[in-house]
């Protein structure tokens, strides 16, 4: 168990983030893989950012802020 102290150090990751449910002591969802035991299920859920993404690879650092994009999971 984290101490209180140590699961603060989470609170910058998503709400849903395993690491950050486990350091407050909640559940994890049912369509996290520890849970259904299914890699797919994150994506079946539509909570992944499959097909939201790009790899910064593909972009000049200048224009990196035209690419940042406000999507609800």
């Amino acid at each position: 168990m984290l101490k209180r102290k140590e699961s603060d150090a989470f609170k910058w990751l998503p709400l849903t983030c395993a690491y950050r449910l486990i350091a407050n002591s909640q559940d994890l969802y049912w369509w996290h893989p520890l849970v259904s035991k299914d890699p797919e299920t994150v994506h079946i859920s539509e909570i992944s950012v499959k097909d939201k993404a790009i790899s910064e690879h593909n972009i000049r650092l200048d224009d990196l802020e035209a690419y940042v994009l406000d999507f609800e999971i």
